[in-house]
């Protein structure tokens, strides 16, 4: 994001020189992140304490708005500041903006990031109040996109790098010669989530991986305080290959489905992520499901899973097919995907029995080689 906003705002504001400073809390500083120029930030910048007075930076926070500067040199005798202007500086046009990078919360707080600074304009004239208004615009835009990866991050909880960690593991397990595979697929089972306990559900599983070590998977993501989410999935390679798309696949559908409100939404943008990782090389079927616990209404959504079935004397005499059109991700994304994906719902009611599987169920040969 960071990368993408240095090379985005100096074009839309029209700056020469802009500069990106975080700030650390623990420290009390604000931090160089990036710059404009094509050099090292460390080259360009360094760290600035909140109370500095050699520095323009902590102005924001004082003045607690976005700053229009017209007269650097002026605004540092007004203000008492102990800055002396460079050479250079000094034969500018003597202007700046700093703008802060602030998030408002739910509940009305705002949360400050930290500032983006644009110390000269592309055609060296003075910024002016339109300048302002592009730069505090932009500014809101990068909050709220450096906020949203913090959400991110906290939702991760450090799974991320202890998910890694874990397919190290099985990477190294399974190539290395002096090694088992048994010790890989040891690994990648205590990989599998363990299983809820709701009140008044009865839950069980059943896991066998067609090799030694596979794609398919199960995953069980708390929602809210009602709702939990139901996922199987299937990748189409066997062996360690799918076994670490199988991981990447599942940790992207644990965070999406707690980002976004609707099935579908989180398929559609968990699809891109695939896509954009696998490149057309694989796809994953999956079953996304989302329970809540007080009303009983699982509403479900597809990509490519078999059918759920479900059971239950009083509903009918035999299983029936929980059906809704899907297709797999990773082959197809955007519109494309979204228009095949059906959500749907279904109320349970007591002494219901519904089934998740995957295809190496249905696939599977008999003893005398014959398909089921």
């Amino acid at each position: 994001i960071l990368d993408m906003a240095i090379k985005q705002i100096p074009g839309i504001v029209g700056a020469l020189r802009v500069s990106i400073y975080l700030l650390d809390s623990e420290d009390k500083k604000f931090m160089p992140k990036r710059h404009s120029e094509k050099k090292a930030i460390s080259d360009v910048a360094e760290s600035i304490p909140i109370n500095s007075k050699a520095s323009l930076i902590p102005q924001v926070l004082i003045k607690g708005k976005p700053l229009l500067i017209t007269n650097i040199q002026e605004y540092i005798e007004k203000n008492n500041l102990e800055i002396t202007l460079s050479k250079h500086q000094r034969y500018t046009s003597g202007s700046c903006m700093i703008i802060p990078l602030k998030f408002r919360l739910p509940d009305d707080r705002e949360k400050f990031l930290g500032v983006v600074n644009f110390s000269e304009k592309s055609d060296f004239t003075q910024f002016t109040k339109q300048d302002l208004q592009l730069a505090t615009s932009a500014g809101e835009i990068l909050a709220t996109a450096l906020h949203n990866c913090t959400v991110v991050e906290k939702k991760l909880g450090g799974k991320q790098k202890e998910l890694m960690n874990e397919l190290d593991k099985i990477k190294e397990a399974y190539t290395q010669k002096d090694i088992k595979l048994d010790e890989a697929k040891k690994k990648q089972n205590q990989m599998l989530p363990d299983l809820p306990k709701i009140e008044g559900y009865s839950i069980d599983v059943l896991y066998r991986s067609m090799e030694t070590i596979g794609g398919d998977f199960y995953d069980f993501i708390p929602i809210k305080e009602n709702e939990i989410g139901i996922v199987t999935g299937d990748v189409s390679w066997h062996g360690i290959e799918a076994a670490l798309v199988m991981s990447m696949a599942k940790q992207i559908l644990r965070i999406y489905s707690k980002l976004y409100g609707t099935l579908t939404e989180t398929l559609v943008h968990a699809n891109d992520e695939i896509c954009a990782s696998l490149n057309g090389d694989s796809f994953v079927a999956v079953f996304l499901g989302i329970l809540n616990t007080e009303t009983h209404v699982l509403r479900y959504a597809r990509a490519g899973q078999p059918y759920p079935v479900i059971y239950n004397k009083v509903r009918r005499n035999e299983p029936y097919e929980l059906k809704s059109d899907g297709v797999v991700l990773g082959t197809m994304r955007g519109e494309m995907f979204k228009s095949k994906i059906e959500e749907k719902w279904v109320q349970l009611n007591s002494n219901d029995v519904v089934l998740l599987y995957t295809d190496g169920v249905i696939e599977a040969p008999n003893p005398e080689g014959d398909g089921a």
